[in-house]
Parts: structure tokens; C-alpha cells; sequence
């Protein structure tokens, strides 16, 4: 299956999330942002038994060996911005995963992104599952997450908002600079436990794909 880390707007946190989902899903990552921070992030850190590519071209050969493929998965982070390569590579995505946090900005974006993009390619690739995922929350309150979770669902039904939300934690930060996980950097940390979570969850989608393929 792939999965795409995908929003037109930046510093949502794409490259975090998809670098750590990759580790933890022991998945290969495509780079598709013009600045490569993903693939610079590899270069720190340890070798793996995973690619970290940066080839746009890739798109056939990925698209030929993941799509829809319930054994074999692959994270794409995109960049933010919108052109036809970007475009190409969300139309042949199983799940695009569209992280924010909580601000009328931050909804205001999403609602672009689902207007100007999403809502287009799902009439043309029904099976793509939308899934917003609540990033940066504080972990003192997270009433304004519940509030943005209930807004999405009431107003962007392109989307389904997903139950694991990431901590707006240090560890994020620290464990990126070190070319590493939160998993691998700490693996009892709660960061972990929330990619541990996000990971299982988009698994269990991945699941529901096939369930639907096979009965469809």
C-alpha cells in the first residue's frame, strides 16, 4: 500500500511523520519535496535495511509495486506544494494522511487542500482514503483537538480523522537531529508509543483496503 504524507501547506510536520513511520513500519520512503529533508534525515542516522530515495520518475515502478498491495507498503512525503508529480502521486496513493494542528489557519488549509485537490481525486480514485491526523496537540489540553476532530468530521467528509494524535513533544525534535526514531531514540518515551499507535492504525486501514477489494 502507499501511503502519502501530503499537504500543500508547509511546516505541518510531513517529514517528522513520514521519516518515523517509515522506521517504524520498516517501510521504504519516496522524498518528493524539492528540499529532500527526508533523505537528508537518513544521512545521519544509521544504515537500515530500508531506501530512502528522492526520484520523482519512481512513480510507474512504485505505483506497479505497492498500490493496493496488502503485503508491501511504502511512505511517501510530499512536499508543500501543489504541480502535476505531486498530483500524480496522491491520485496513486491507497491512503494520504494530511497532518495539523489546532488553529483556524490550520483548518483553513486543510479545507484548501480537501477543496482545491482531495475532493477531485476521490472522484476519480474513490478507494483513496483521506485521513487527517491532529499533530503538534498539547498534552495538557487537548479539548481544542477534540473541537478541531469535531469540526473536520461535521464539515470535511472527505476526510476521517484519525484516533492517534501526536504530542506537540521535544523528542520529535531531538530525535530527528539525531538521524533517529522517537522510537529508536527512546523507546518507552509516549512520542513512541504515539508512532507506535499512528503506525498500527494505518495498518489496520491498509486492512479495511483489502477487506473492501476482496468483497467489492
Amino acid at each position: 500500500m502507499i501511503i502519502n504524507v501530503a499537504h500543500t501547506k508547509g511546516g505541518v510536520g510531513k517529514t517528522t511523520i513520514a521519516v518515523n513511520l517509515a522506521i517504524t513500519l520498516n517501510t521504504n520512503l519516496l522524498d518528493i519535496d524539492t528540499q529532500h529533508s527526508s533523505c537528508e534525515f537518513a544521512s545521519l542516522g544509521p544504515a537500515r535495511n530500508i531506501q530512502f530515495w528522492k526520484d520523482p520518475e519512481k512513480i510507474g515502478d512504485i505505483a506497479k509495486e505497492y498500490l493496493d498491495d496488502p503485503d508491501k507498503h511504502i511512505i511517501i512525503d510530499s512536499g508543500g506544494y501543489d504541480n502535476n508529480i505531486s498530483r500524480q502521486f496522491l491520485l496513486h496513493s491507497n491512503i494520504i494522511v494530511t497532518p495539523l494542528t489546532t488553529s483556524q489557519v490550520e483548518f483553513m488549509g486543510l479545507q484548501n487542500f480537501d477543496n482545491d485537490i482531495v475532493h477531485n481525486l476521490l472522484k476519480q480514485r474513490p478507494g483513496i482514503r483521506a485521513c487527517a491526523l491532529l499533530n503538534k496537540i498539547s498534552y495538557h489540553d487537548r479539548s481544542d483537538a477534540e473541537n478541531l476532530r469535531e469540526v473536520i468530521e461535521t464539515n470535511l467528509t472527505d476526510y476521517r480523522v484519525l484516533k492517534t494524535m501526536l504530542g506537540d513533544r521535544k523528542i520529535y525534535k531531538q530525535a530527528f537531529a539525531a538521524g533517529l526514531s522517537v522510537v529508536e531514540f527512546n523507546r518507552s518515551s509516549p512520542a513512541a508509543k504515539e508512532i507506535k499507535d499512528l503506525a498500527a492504525e494505518l495498518l489496520s486501514i491498509c486492512k479495511e483496503i483489502t477487506e473492501e477489494k476482496r468483497h467489492g
